[in-house]
């Protein structure tokens, strides 16, 4: 695991992200592009560069893209309730 430094209303906090199992490109290649995964998400076009710049997929986002694809990118659920 390891500790990210993230605004949450107005303070900044220390929140535990573990790597899970969902890679990036598996999330690309479901939606088709990083411009796609976004949209669809409803989230902005720099979170998925983001994901590719620390190297992983924070777990709550997992969780998101797990539901929204009814199960079809898979995420491990080993760490769910430490984050």
């Amino acid at each position: 695991c390891m500790f990210l430094v993230v605004p949450h209303e107005g303070v900044w906090i220390e929140r535990k992200m573990w790597r899970n199992d969902m890679t990036l490109d598996e999330v690309v290649a479901h939606f088709g592009t990083m411009y796609q995964v976004a949209k669809q998400l409803g989230i902005s076009y720099d979170t998925p560069r983001n994901w590719k710049r620390i190297g992983f997929i924070p777990a709550d986002m997992q969780v998101k893209i797990h539901r929204y694809t009814d199960g079809k990118l898979q995420f491990s659920m080993e760490h769910l309730g430490e984050f």
